[in-house]
């Protein structure tokens, strides 16, 4: 109980006194970069509860921390540069839940149902930022063949580790 109000504190006291600097405009603070903090901090707050108290939190607050932590990032990128990046930066959403799955897998019990959700955001994030990228039409046939013939590698490769 008494950490946790010191935690309290501490974490008041910084927040009021960012925010009077910001006030008394020591520091530029606006409201574009405050409110992305407010994604940022939580995260890396549960960053440091699961690496800090290990075996009092289940490893299961690692997804939320990523997912946090990715789009906290994907907002400040979106307030310098303009709200327009979400129509070509959207596969950044389900990219911060693969790798916040990813990260649980890596650093938890190696549940392999992580791994699974975990893989296939990614190959589908990073297939749609290449496809953005490289201007290429989501809606045509190009895509879903890819997707197609990674399934195909996938069932492949499952029946491959089973005969050896």
């Amino acid at each position: 109980m008494k950490k946790t109000m010191v935690m309290t504190g501490i974490t008041l006291l910084l927040v009021g006194l960012i925010s009077l600097l910001g006030a008394t405009d020591v520091i530029p603070l606006g409201m574009g970069l405050v409110w992305p903090l407010s994604l940022l901090l939580p995260g890396l707050f549960f960053q440091i509860i699961f690496w800090v108290k290990r075996n009092r939190f289940g490893e299961e607050i690692l997804i939320p921390s990523g997912i946090l932590i990715v789009y906290a990032l994907f907002f400040f990128v979106a307030e310098s540069r303009g709200f327009e990046i979400l129509s070509t930066g959207w596969p950044i959403f389900p990219l911060g839940v693969a790798l916040g799955f990813l990260q649980t897998y890596l650093f938890g019990s190696r549940k392999s149902i992580y791994l699974f959700i975990g893989q296939i955001l990614l190959i589908f994030s990073v297939l749609a930022i290449l496809f953005n990228s490289l201007s290429l039409d989501l809606d045509g046939i190009l895509f879903p063949i890819i997707l197609m013939f990674l399934g195909i590698l996938a069932v492949i490769q499952a029946f491959w580790k089973d005969r050896s």
